[in-house]
């Protein structure tokens, strides 16, 4: 990437917006959206990243909008392996039951110091959270599923 100096004294300020205004759109993140005769990548029955051409069919379009199709083979095995962990810590959490009443823990990370955090709530569920009755269930949970694979494939976070 190409490093951009100048000297804003040199701008007026109608060019300081415009280039402020083409920062902020080169930031934003773009939605890939595949075009006919493209190769997308799907994740099959035997959990195995494999591909198909992109036709605009209905079927095309739906498996797109229902977030199933990927641009890369590297991202749909991605997303195969953060199903897979997201799957072995609900199996952990199910199997204490899930239907927890009073004080619930959860598994985050502290983007301040990068690590695996247990954290607590009462009366609340929050979208997309696995919880658990008992904070020793999380530690144990941590421990079988890898935090580096948390990390990864839950957070996003490569170290």
């Amino acid at each position: 990437m190409t490093k951009l100096e100048f000297n804003e004294e040199n701008l007026s300020k109608e060019q300081i917006e415009q280039l402020e205004n083409i920062v902020r759109e080169s930031k934003k993140k773009k939605v890939w959206k595949p075009k006919y005769d493209d190769r997308v990548y799907y994740i099959n029955i035997f959990a195995n990243a494999d591909y198909f051409t992109f036709e605009n069919t209905e079927s095309d379009l739906l498996a797109y909008n229902s977030g199933l199709i990927f641009e890369t083979r590297g991202q749909a095995k991605f997303e195969i392996e953060k199903k897979k962990v997201e799957f072995e810590i609900k199996q952990c959490a199910e199997e204490k039951g899930d239907d927890i009443m009073g004080c619930q823990y959860y598994i985050f990370l502290d983007l301040d110091t990068k690590k695996i955090e247990i954290g607590s709530s009462l009366c609340v569920k929050d979208q997309g959270k696995i919880y658990f009755e008992y904070r020793k269930d999380c530690e144990d949970c941590i421990k079988q599923v890898g935090e580096d694979r948390i990390k990864k494939y839950i957070f996003g976070m490569e170290e």
